[in-house]
């Protein structure tokens, strides 16, 4: 079905997130809507067994069958979205001309798509072949005697409302089908020219509700009841007599569910919704909008006088059942100058005064009033909210903050107290972070997902959370794209913030209307741990002129310490196209903000009079790089220029149509990280055509930006979308991936007096899912007068990623001469098997021959060279391998003289299989 399957591939995936499966009911009795030509009627409220009886008074058709193990309510059928469906008799369109075909549906949030309500008429194969359907995805209506190639179709454009009870009603009378959606037309189309009963000549063998002719589409998820089939098209006076009792349960349980809080002493303006919760639309009007207006503003009346008055009347609309409700305001005068001021100071909020680990915004003025600020302790936090945290080690500080505030010849003080604590103890890296959307046009995952490294590795990833959604939102458009994950400069607080917009099972507006009249504001968390996030939060940043504030990303300006916040918006001239309908083009526009909750007014960061979108950014060697993709006329694709500071305006080309030569031009979202150990700069960009999700670049010299495809493999789940990768400190990734470092194994080392040992510079950790890995260590520093005799004496070695210690034996052997070799060994699992694994450097300046003995074998190499290593690793021959010891000996002709030296080296116990 062409004209099902793309528009349900460009609209994709409705709403996320549940939906009890209940709602206002409809008890239509017979009678109480018109039952002259009435084919079949299933009320489908059995409360238990399968068969569903046919109402209709004469019908030929028997009784309907609930299919999968759908549960029978009184309120109707549950289909779960799997399995479920309810199988309708055979050849109910046979002898059909007109007809009418109307059912309650609840679709659930969390359903997939493309999906049917309900089809009639025939398979063949895997594809429908003759049939009359109706989906929610954009609720729609489509006959054809053939497939989706000939459909002939009726549609709203747009998405059916989930999670709420809908009557939905196709009617066709000749040549005229018209769509209806709770008793109100909402599309016709006076071109059908195929009756009902042309399709298989009568004979449909495929009758359904809740299951697709197509076999690859989704079962429906949600409930159904009142499945009514006749045989005329119904007046419109019928078929808002059909819908009735459910828009009327709506309409007035949304009314009755309005509440605007205490109007007997209204100060502000009001939030008045437009919309309730069982997909009411609600307008308002006021009996004096010199008082409140219908847009709920608020005009207070002057200090002295009389409280101003005023009757809100709501008018809540569900298809054609109208409800209203009142609500008498009282609006207080306005204040004195000096209750004002104390309303103010009474009111006046800072972001996190309890945990300041950052520079505060301290608001300058609030209800009219100017507010000035002062510290007790500038040297922790000044009078401009500057915040100097103590050492890392120290106790919290405590501050005292007094806001004056003046209005008038009116001034009055408050204290406020402050805690900041102190600065994280420097970590090293150790892992890294991806913050990521998913593409996926069968699911709703325009989510949050988090993606963490396979250990140090930059190029192999996994995706956390069972491969779920780490954050949603239930705001705005409820969507999330292009998430952006930023660290604070003291290294202890985190934001994402990231695109509101959802395109799959959205309003199926289209990408000309998300891009002029979307969504102006950013959905925003915060944590503190990686772990635990606060609740989402709308930031409108965009101005009225824009049409969208899409793929914010965020650096910090520690000239002035605090954060920029930049997107892609396409800009409109409010004045002469306030409906935002002329051609434009995208720029990149940024605000400042400390807290991520008050930005400063937006300004143009970047307009090349092409359209551009996605930039990044990233610093290095006091430069900074961006990364932009052009999809303007000038063509440039993804390209990356380079400049002296943020807003620096010297920002010079460096290489256009970055990654086409690998992976063609439908790439897009750049996304920049440098390794955390090595000159090496990764690039990822995001394919947007027949294959979905990020593919890598590497360069070991960003600023000449040759850009190669890595070698080796790269690992990351398929379809993981724009973002941005961040690198671990310390325990975060152990604490990201639930795990813990339960033992760290010991190396072994000989020297000789006065000489201090090689010792790696990686170990052997072991995981508390029983896994290893290689991780870098550093070794505290040897006294030397440990070495200055003869002896044993450990050494501790920082591990990162975790707090467990390494622990060097070192052998300190006396005046005679030595072989000196590193010793190391290890447990680690092959398949079921265990092996132990030895090395030995030889740290002599003259070859020798090294023994490598275990309990489970033996081997000798000759000649290792200075610098090189002997190496096996041994077939235990079991699964569960007990702690034990290797012996390594080592032979060299030193000083003239053949000189053995043996050492002893500990492995851990390992089970596997």
């Amino acid at each position: 079905m062409r004209i099902r399957r793309v528009i349900g591939m460009a609209a994709a995936v409705l709403a996320a997130g549940t939906a009890a499966l209940t709602g206002p009911t409809s008890a239509l009795a017979a009678g109480s809507a018109s039952n002259d030509g009435l084919v079949a009627w299933y009320p489908l409220k059995e409360t238990s067994g399968t068969a569903a009886a046919n109402a209709a008074s004469g019908s030929a058709f028997g009784a309907a069958a609930v299919a999968g193990g759908g549960v029978r309510t009184a309120q109707g059928v549950q289909l779960d979205g799997v399995d479920d469906y309810v199988d309708l008799p055979h050849n109910l369109l046979a002898g059909l001309t007109d007809l009418t075909v109307s059912v309650d549906v609840l679709v659930d949030a969390a359903q997939a798509t493309p999906y049917f309500i309900y089809g009639l008429g025939n398979t063949s194969g895997t594809s429908g072949n003759g049939y009359l359907f109706t989906t929610g995805d954009a609720y729609r209506s489509s006959i054809t005697t053939g497939n989706y190639r000939t459909e002939q179709t009726v549609t709203k454009g747009s998405a059916l409302t989930r999670g709420v009870w809908k009557t939905l009603t196709y009617s066709l009378s000749g040549t005229t089908a018209t769509l209806y959606e709770d008793g109100a037309q909402v599309g016709q189309n006076t071109g059908v020219t195929i009756d009902p009963q042309e399709i298989g000549a009568g004979v449909t063998t495929a009758n359904y509700i809740g299951r697709s002719l197509y076999s690859g589409d989704k079962y429906l998820k949600g409930q159904v009841r009142d499945f009514r089939l006749y045989n005329r098209a119904l007046s419109s006076a019928e078929v808002a007599d059909l819908a009735s009792a459910t828009a009327t349960a709506a309409a007035e349980a949304d009314a009755n569910a309005l509440d605007l809080g205490d109007t007997t002493s209204v100060a502000g303006d009001l939030a008045l919704p437009a919309k309730g919760a069982q997909g009411s639309a609600i307008t308002w009007a006021s009996s004096d909008p010199a008082a409140v207006t219908a847009a709920g503003k608020v005009t207070r009346p002057p200090y002295g006088a009389e409280p101003a008055t005023a009757t809100l009347t709501a008018t809540v609309t569900r298809g054609v059942v109208t409800r209203t409700r009142t609500f008498p305001v009282t609006v207080l005068p306005e204040l004195s100058d000096a209750q004002t001021v104390a309303y103010a100071l009474d009111h006046v909020t800072v972001k996190d005064i309890g945990d300041v680990r950052g520079n505060l915004n301290l608001p300058a003025s609030l209800a009219g009033v100017t507010l000035t600020w002062t510290s007790s302790n500038p040297d922790i936090i000044t009078g401009t909210g500057e915040v100097s945290r103590p050492a890392a080690g120290k106790a919290a500080a405590t501050v005292t903050l007094t806001v004056k505030g003046e209005k008038g010849g009116a001034s009055a003080t408050r204290d406020i107290a402050a805690t900041v604590p102190a600065l994280p103890k420097a970590e090293k890296p150790f892992g890294y972070l991806l913050a990521h959307f998913v593409e996926d046009a069968n699911g709703y995952k325009e989510k949050v997902y988090f993606s963490l490294s396979r250990g140090e590795d930059p190029t192999r990833w996994y995706r956390l959370n069972n491969g779920e959604a780490a954050l949603t939102s239930n705001l705005g458009t409820t969507g999330i794209r292009d998430p952006y994950l930023v660290r604070s400069p003291e290294g202890d607080k985190f934001y994402i913030v990231a695109t509101d917009l959802r395109i799959f099972g959205g309003d199926n507006a289209g990408w000309g209307v998300w891009g002029s009249k979307g969504s102006r504001s950013l959905v925003v968390w915060e944590s503190t741990d990686l772990v635990h996030w606060s609740e989402p939060r709308l930031a409108e940043v965009a101005p009225p002129s824009a049409g969208m504030a899409w793929a914010p990303e965020v650096v910090y300006d520690e000239d002035k310490g605090d954060y920029v916040v930049f997107w892609a918006s396409n800009l409109f001239d409010q004045a002469t196209d306030p409906n935002h309908t002329g051609s434009t083009y995208s720029r990149i526009l940024y605000a400042r903000t400390r807290d991520f909750t008050e930005f400063t007014p937006a300004k143009v960061l970047l307009d090349t009079g092409s359209a551009t979108i996605d930039t990044t950014m990233i610093k290095a060697g006091g430069k900074i790089y961006r990364f932009h993709k052009d999809n303007g006329p000038t063509n440039l694709k993804v390209y990356g220029d380079v400049g002296s500071g943020i807003l620096a305006d010297d920002f010079t080309m460096i290489k256009s149509h970055i990654g086409e030569a690998q992976y063609g031009g439908s790439v897009e979202g750049p996304l920049v990280f440098k390794d955390s150990y090595a000159d090496k700069w990764y690039l990822w960009v995001d394919r947007y055509g027949s294959v979905q999700g990020y593919a890598p670049l590497v360069s070991t010299d960003i600023a000449k930006g040759d850009w190669a495809a890595p070698s080796g493999t790269f690992e990351l789940p398929a379809n993981t979308k724009h973002g941005a990768v961040i690198a671990l400190r310390g325990g975060e990734w152990e604490r990201l991936a639930g795990l813990h470092t339960t033992s760290v194994e010991g190396v072994a080392a000989q020297t000789d007096v006065g000489v201090s040992p090689a010792l790696p510079d990686a170990v052997t950790v072991h995981l508390s899912d029983e896994s290893t890995q290689q991780r870098k260590v550093t070794w505290n520093a040897i006294d030397p007068e440990d070495l200055a005799t003869a002896g044993t004496f450990t050494v501790k070695g920082d591990v990162i990623g975790t707090d467990v210690a390494a622990t060097a034996t070192i052998t300190v052997i006396g005046s005679s001469p030595s072989v000196p070799l590193t010793v190391t060994a290890s447990s680690r699992c092959v398949g079921s098997s265990a092996y132990v694994a030895v090395t030995a450097v030889n740290a002599a300046d003259v070859p020798a021959s090294v023994t490598l003995s275990t309990p489970y074998g033996s081997k000798t190499v000759a000649d290792v060279a200075p610098g090189k290593q002997a190496y096996q690793s041994f077939n235990a021959r079991t699964g569960q391998l007990a702690a034990g010891a290797v012996k390594v000996t080592g032979t060299a002709r030193i000083g003239g003289k053949h000189v053995t030296s043996s050492f002893d080296a500990t492995y851990s116990a390992i089970g596997c299989g």
